[in-house]
């Protein structure tokens, strides 16, 4: 402003029309009519209404082991444990019956109708016709409460037990399952236009980030050796997964492994981890390197990348097969079951997403100058993999590309040795949360 002489109004202007461009789509046109809208949407689903509508209710069930959530239908979920136990049951009693439970055809309608109305009002929407936006919302409170009147309807059939679970309750939980299903719905929608989590055949873990991963590998297992979240009768399986995939100092030292950022934690809570184990939590964390990109980040704009690398990992069946294999190796004392294996891999990559996404990209990303240090970091693992990859095709251009990588070296360094601190600080702050939380 002062540079050119402008006054507080001019910059004002300039500066709302500079946000309009970039930010609010003001250059954007939407081609696609109703009929394409409604395609695209049904396509994004991938599945009859009815079908979405028995997997979700699947995912919330506790008898399935289904992973393959967002992480803000996995907080809705929490939720299901409030209401009564009976009311609860309801939900494994849909399962299944999609045909034959008019409370399912009634869910399976919302979904049917939200694409409807999608359709019908977004090209209004796209066309900056007044009030359309509004009209959308309002359509799907209306059909909200055309769709709470008729569940309570369905009340009486239950036969519950009236104290246990009155009429109120029962519409309560109508209201749940309406919004659960709508943001499963959203998502689901979504997902066809994202680019699928890549699961890379090589480690990408360089040597200056192999301090910090085997300390998040001790700190794993040191979560595991409490278990503080899981009740004390099932704690079993966690603690003896924890004491086999642990190692004393000494052996740690003599197997060459970077044990040195362990050290530095408080003697009580140091946990050095079998070579086998640190294996494949520089897997695990290969992924998330190959995943957090600049691009994949924008794809994934609504913040659910950490989330949804977790979940690609705990669905992939190569990621399956390595874990199995840890679980029961040469070593072990006593087999794992194929359930016992699920629920060890899903609390293990529980706490590392934690780790990952509450300090690693936070940190990570505001670290350094002229750009994202997360994006440096990967090109800087990915240059070296693929000199690697050219040295045996052209030595020229591979000795020019170890160059690169020499000059990127130090950087990548720095970055590395400025997390140590914060992830000895992140972890005794998760222990602690832990330990408030012990059940």
């Amino acid at each position: 402003m002062n540079r050119h002489g402008l006054v507080k109004a001019q910059l004002t202007r300039q500066l709302s029309n500079y946000k309009k461009k970039t930010y609010g789509n003001s250059t954007i046109t939407l081609t696609c009519d109703s009929d394409e809208i409604k395609e695209r949407l049904e396509i994004g689903l991938g599945m009859p209404s009815i079908e979405l509508v028995d997997g979700i209710l699947k995912k919330l069930s506790k008898r399935y082991n289904d992973s393959s959530f967002s992480s803000e239908f996995e907080k809705f979920s929490l939720v299901l444990d409030v209401f009564p136990a009976q009311l609860v049951e309801v939900v494994d009693l849909f399962i299944g019956l999609e045909t034959e439970s008019t409370c399912c055809q009634l869910l399976a309608g919302l979904i049917d109708y939200w694409i409807d109305n999608a359709a019908a009002e977004f090209p209004k929407t796209a066309a900056r016709i007044q009030g359309s936006e509004l009209m959308f919302q309002q359509n799907n409170d209306k059909k909200k409460g055309i769709f709470i009147r008729a569940w309570v309807e369905e009340y009486e059939s239950f036969n519950f037990d009236v104290e246990a679970v009155p009429e109120k309750t029962f519409r309560y939980f109508g209201v749940y399952l309406h919004n659960l299903i709508h943001i499963e719905w959203a998502y689901s929608a979504m997902e066809c236009d994202k680019p699928s989590i890549s699961i890379p055949d090589e480690s990408l873990v360089g040597k200056y980030s192999q301090n910090t991963i085997y300390y998040v590998a001790g700190w794993t297992l040191f979560s595991l050796s409490r278990a503080l979240t899981i009740g004390q009768a099932d704690r079993g399986i966690y603690h003896r997964f924890a004491l086999e995939h642990s190692l004393e100092e000494q052996e740690a030292t003599e197997q060459t492994l970077p044990i040195s950022l362990v050290k530095r934690r408080k003697r009580r809570a140091q946990v050095f981890s079998t070579k086998i184990y640190f294996d494949f939590i520089s897997f695990v964390e290969s992924v998330y390197l190959d995943n957090l990109t600049l691009d994949m980040m924008m794809a994934y704009a609504d913040g659910d990348i950490i989330h949804a690398i977790k979940t690609a990992i705990l669905d992939s069946e190569v990621a399956r097969e390595k874990f199995m294999a840890i679980c029961n190796n040469e070593d072990t004392t006593e087999r794992f079951s194929d359930d016992e294996a699920i629920k060890l891999m899903k609390y293990i990559m529980e706490r590392y997403a934690n780790m990952r996404g509450s300090y690693f990209v936070k940190h990570l990303k505001g670290t350094g100058n002229g750009g994202s240090a997360v994006d440096k970091l990967v090109r800087g693992q990915a240059t070296r993999t693929k000199v690697i990859t050219a040295a045996a095709s052209s030595k020229a251009a591979a000795e020019a590309r170890k160059e690169g990588v020499k000059r990127g070296a130090h950087n990548e360094e720095q970055v590395w040795k400025s997390v140590e601190d914060s992830v000895i600080e992140k972890s005794s702050e998760l222990d602690m949360e832990e330990e408030n939380a012990d059940v």
